[in-house]
């Protein structure tokens, strides 16, 4: 269990960290990064964040932030 969480939110990427006893663990993403694109895609079916949302950006560029 955590002590901490903290999340680090840039304008391209975010990356959450978690405190614990030996130290400070960056959380990976989907897709085993280290950090994750800060991006949110919406389709007709599902809402999709980080790199899913990164794939979806060309294809669905009105609903994607």
């Amino acid at each position: 269990m955590a002590d901490a969480l903290g999340m680090d939110v840039g304008s391209y990427k975010t990356v959450l960290a978690c405190v614990r006893e030996k130290g400070v663990d960056i959380v990976l993403s989907e897709t085993t990064e280290r950090s994750t694109p800060t991006l949110a895609a919406y389709t007709e079916k599902e809402r999709l964040i980080g790199a899913s949302a990164s794939n979806q950006r060309r294809k669905n560029t009105k609903n994607t932030l």
